[in-house]
Parts: C-alpha cells; structure tokens; sequence
C-alpha cells in the first residue's frame, strides 16, 4: 500500500488506512479559491471481516476520464456474505504535487454511486473492484483544447470501469443546432435558448442507460437534462449490465460443448443456448453493434 499508514481495528469493526493530510490552496474549475486539508480516507466497516477470506476487495484511485492511477488505495478480505457489509469513505480531495483532483463518484461491481461514504454487499464468489473516480481542478483562463462554455459529456462503461472510447452518451439535443450530432460529444450552449440533451437508451456491447450525472456530484433524473444559455456543464451518462453477468451462463454452455451426445441433439442444443444468449445480450444491452 504505497503512501499509506494503517491502522488496524479489531476484526469486529474493520481496516482504517489514511494518507498523511496535506493542507494546500487551489484555484479550483469553479474559479474560486479553496482551502483544502488533502487526504486520502478509507474506511471499511462490517459484522466482522471473517477470518478465514479468500475473496478481496480491491480499492483505488484514478483520474477522470483517463483512468490514470492516483493511489492504490487498499486489498482486503470481503469474506462470505454472512460477515457482513462493508462501507468505504473516499476522501472529497487529492491533491498530488501541484494537481488537486475532486472526488466524483464511486464504480463498485459495475455500480456508480455518487456519495462518497458507500455501504454495500461484496461479492462472494469472486473478487470486488472499488474505484474512486476523481477530476482534476484547473483554474484561470480557459486551457487549450477545452470547453469551457458549452456542455462537455462522456459515456461511461460500468463495467469495464472506464470512457468508452469514440461513443457519445447524446441522442437528441434541443435545440437541435446547438449540436454536431453523433458522434459528437460536446453542445453549445451560446445561443439564446436553455439546451435539453437526451441520452441514448443503450451502446452496444456496454450495456443500457442507467443514470447522467452531472460533474462533480449531482445526480440528474431521467434519461434528459437541462442547461441554461452560456452555461459550462460536465456530465457523464453511465451505461452498465448486471454483474455477475446473466449472460455468462449461455457463454459458459456454448464454450462446454456437447460432444457427449447424438450430433442431432447436441445442434438443437446449441442452436437453442445461441438463441438464448442473443435474447439475453438484447435485453441488457451485451450485443455489440453490427460493423
């Protein structure tokens, strides 16, 4: 666990690892001055992490969108279900040499939360992922290759736990001038009129539309949201599947294979598991688009 001290409680109430604070002051995107005490803060609680785990949970830390590693924050026995919950607390701000990054939302087993103290249920049969996701600050006039009037967007893979590369979240835009169209992932918010950005209901391979969330921290209801004229907004729309995967299972009897029976059977076999498997990637989105 690299930069970090850690203190360890008893089994019954949990791990706490903390990264030495340091105090710093930051111009941040909002253009105004912030006074932060930077620290890195997880906090794992339960029922009582069981002594014999041997499933993990993995936690750290990356930068928003490129998914570069900020810490390794921690690996630490889940145990089976019966030991109880665990609860993990991003710190809202890290600053690493003269770049300070905003906590932006959790990604935990292909689900986004935005709060930064999580409660949930690791899975049991397989190693939980933890990641922190944070945007860097900048100050000042605007940077080269930046926009900074107008609305910015990315389409995020919950369960690849990153950007997807060369997709855009954006279905509609009213007005409609006031975008490129696909795949465009920038709208202009210059004109006169409030903007409505409509999400696409799914990218294929990525799964459905779950949830925008406008940057930092504000969660948006619905598949639209609304920005006034002039208005600078960052957002990302969250696309996802089930995990585990429902669809694993028709994988998993298609790789089997059937040799054991009559040729005839084992076709109409796999010609069923084929057809279940595309009802199922239809449903939740798996299918990857047609080239």
């Amino acid at each position: 666990m690299d930069n970090l001290n850690m203190q360890a409680f008893s089994r019954s109430t949990g791990v706490r690892l903390r990264m030495p604070g340091r105090l710093r002051t930051t111009l941040g995107r909002n253009r105004t001055h912030r006074l932060l005490a930077t620290a890195i803060l997880l906090f794992v609680a339960g029922a009582g992490l069981c002594e014999a785990a041997t499933n993990y949970v993995m936690a750290n830390a990356v930068s928003f969108p490129t998914g570069a590693v900020l810490e390794n924050i921690a690996k630490f026995p889940a145990g089976p279900s019966e030991c109880g919950a665990v609860t993990l607390t991003a710190s809202p701000e890290i600053t690493l040499g003269t770049v300070t990054y905003e906590f932006l939302f959790w990604n935990i087993d292909a689900t986004a939360y935005t709060a930064q103290t999580v409660k949930f249920n690791p899975l049991c049969d397989s190693a939980s992922s933890a990641t922190a996701w944070y945007l860097p600050l900048s100050g000042g006039p605007c940077p080269a290759g930046e926009i900074c009037d107008g609305v910015a967007t990315w389409a995020f893979s919950l369960n690849k736990n990153e950007v997807i590369p060369g997709a855009t979240p954006i279905a509609t835009v009213t007005p409609t001038v006031d975008w490129a169209g696909p795949p465009a992932t920038s709208v202009s918010t210059t004109g006169s009129s409030p903007v409505t950005i409509t999400a696409v209901a799914e990218i294929g391979g990525f799964g459905l539309f779950k949830r925008w969330q406008e940057l930092p921290g504000s969660k948006v209801s619905g598949n639209a949201f609304t920005v006034g004229a002039n208005s600078f907004v960052e957002a990302v729309a969250f696309f996802g599947f089930p995990d585990p995967d429902p669809c694993q299972v028709y994988r998993n009897e298609l790789a089997g294979g059937c040799s054991d029976i009559a040729p005839s059977a084992c076709s109409a076999l796999v010609k069923s598991w084929s057809a279940l498997l595309k009802a199922c990637e239809i449903e939740y989105g798996e299918l990857p688009p047609t080239p």
